[in-house]
């Protein structure tokens, strides 16, 4: 069950980076940097980084289950 939920949350926070970083891109070009976009660059950043750590994480956990 902890699998299926770790499976279905690696895309889930790819999703959110991308659209984080299409609304921070709209923002920017909307408003320049007088509006929101500095913090939607940061939440997308922060999101790729948690997308990144959950992948890294379930590689490394398959490949100790291989062994």
């Amino acid at each position: 069950m902890l699998e299926k939920i770790n499976r279905l949350m690696e895309p889930f926070w790819l999703v959110i980076a991308l659209v984080a970083l299409g609304t921070a891109f709209y923002e920017y070009f909307q408003n320049k940097w007088e509006g929101q976009a500095g913090l939607m660059f940061g939440i997308a950043g922060l999101a790729f980084i948690w997308f990144g750590t959950r992948r890294a994480l379930r590689k490394r956990l398959e490949s100790r289950e291989e062994e």
